[in-house]
C-alpha cells in the first residue's frame, strides 16, 4: 500500500463515514497524512467513538485469528462491545472469514477491500444520486404507491452503493437520474 493511494482511501473513508451520519470533524491534508502514515497511525474513529476503521497493515494473509484479535482489541480499547468496526484489507478475505462475519459476534463488523476505496463511487460522473431512506420514508413510499416493498426493484446488500452507505436488507434508496432527453426522474430500490 503506497502512501498516495492510502491517502485516497483515507479520504474516501472519511467521506463515507460522514455520508453515513457519523461526525468526522478532523479534516486531514496530504502533508498531515504523511506524518500519520510514517507513524503507522492512520486508523479512523468518529468523534463520538461509535465507529472505528482499522487498516490491516500486516503483509501476511488475513485469517480468522486476525479477525478475532482485531475485533477483540478494538472493542476492548473503546470499552464498547457494540462499536461498529470497518476493517480494510489489501486482499480479498477467504471463505472462512466471510462465513465468520455471519456470526452474531461480528454483526457490527464490515470488511472493505483497499482497491475498492481508492475513489468515492458516489462522486463518479455516471453514478446517479442515491439517497438512503429512513424507515418512515420507506413506509410513506410504500403507502404512496400502494405497493409492498418486495414489489419494488431490488438492489443487493452487496451492491457497492448499499455497502458504501451501510444499508442492510430491508432498506431502500431513492435514485435520482437525469438525462438530456427525459430530464430528471426518480426510482426506488429495495435492498435485499
Amino acid at each position: 500500500m503506497d502512501i498516495k493511494n492510502t491517502f485516497h482511501v483515507y479520504k474516501t473513508l472519511t467521506e463515507m463515514l460522514s455520508d453515513r451520519g457519523y461526525s468526522i470533524s478532523k479534516d486531514i491534508d496530504y502533508e498531515e497524512f504523511i506524518i500519520m502514515y510514517d507513524e503507522n497511525n492512520y486508523n479512523i474513529t468518529d468523534d463520538d467513538d461509535k465507529i472505528h476503521v482499522a487498516f490491516y497493515k500486516d503483509t501476511k494473509t488475513f485469517v480468522k485469528k486476525d479477525l478475532e484479535t482485531m475485533v477483540y482489541n478494538i472493542k476492548k480499547a473503546f470499552e464498547n462491545p457494540d462499536i461498529n468496526i470497518i476493517i480494510i484489507l489489501k486482499d480479498k478475505p477467504n471463505a472462512i472469514i466471510i462465513k465468520e462475519l455471519m456470526n452474531d459476534l461480528y454483526k457490527n463488523v464490515e470488511i472493505f477491500l483497499f482497491k475498492n476505496l481508492t475513489f468515492n463511487i458516489t462522486k463518479h460522473d455516471d453514478m446517479p444520486k442515491c439517497i438512503p431512506l429512513s424507515e418512515s420514508e420507506i413506509n410513506e413510499i410504500s403507502e404512496k404507491y400502494n405497493t409492498k416493498l418486495s414489489k419494488f426493484p431490488k438492489m443487493l446488500s452487496t451492491d457497492p452503493i448499499a455497502r458504501y452507505y451501510g444499508i442492510k436488507s430491508g432498506g431502500m434508496f431513492k435514485i435520482i437520474r437525469t438525462s438530456p432527453s427525459s430530464g430528471k426522474y426518480i426510482t426506488y430500490r429495495h435492498v435485499r
